[in-house]
């Protein structure tokens, strides 16, 4: 409780007075100098423990970040495959097409050739 909410909600003397007689400020030197020294330890510790969670977290993150560059890169790799398979089939389909065409070509220059000679 702070002591703005002590004075608003507290009405009783005798609570009051017990709330002014624990104040930090009207302890004894001596109390007041473990409290400090105690609260310094507790926060020592607080943000030791703060900044092993934290560095555990973070290696988490850089793991993962690690974890989707690969991913995108292989996607990317596997893209570049595909489009290369998809170039590749299309010359193999463009080198078969003119490979029909040219025989046939030859075909039609050799039905011709017959034609001619079996005329003479």
């Amino acid at each position: 409780m702070t002591e703005k909410q002590v004075n608003e909600i507290i009405k009783t003397p005798e609570v009051k007075a017990a709330f002014e007689r624990i104040k930090l400020k009207t302890l004894p030197k001596h109390v007041k100098e473990n409290y400090d020294k105690e609260d310094e330890e507790f926060e020592q510790q607080y943000s030791q423990n703060t900044n092993r969670k934290l560095e555990l977290v973070r290696k988490e993150a850089d793991e993962k970040i690690q974890q989707e560059k690969e991913a995108r890169i292989k996607a990317e790799q596997d893209l570049m495959q595909a489009e290369q398979d998809r170039i590749k089939a299309e010359q193999d389909r463009d080198v078969h097409a003119n490979t029909v065409r040219t025989t046939v070509q030859n075909m039609l220059q050799m039905n011709f050739a017959i034609e001619t000679i079996k005329k003479f």
